[in-house]
């Protein structure tokens, strides 16, 4: 049996990115660290990703073909 687990959300990547009209958005690649404590005391941790967001908050899709897009609109996003 383990004590319920704490996660941790932390910025694991950040990088800029453009869509057509040249307007410039940084991206943040959130992911979260769950940290598990059993019984015996001993821990567990465990990284997992999350989500793309922009810096002002605004969610960031993942297309089939490993592309970025605003989740808003589908925009579509270049990595630069």
């Amino acid at each position: 049996m383990a004590n319920p687990t704490k996660k941790t959300p932390f910025i694991a990547e950040c990088f800029f990115a453009q869509d057509d009209d040249g307007n410039r958005y940084e991206i943040r690649y959130w992911k979260y660290r769950v940290v598990t404590t059993f019984l015996s005391g001993e821990t567990d941790v465990t990284t997992m990703g999350w989500k793309y967001e922009t810096a002002e908050g605004r969610s960031i899709n993942t297309t089939d073909d490993g592309q970025f897009e605003l989740a808003e609109d589908r925009r579509r996003l270049t990595r630069e």
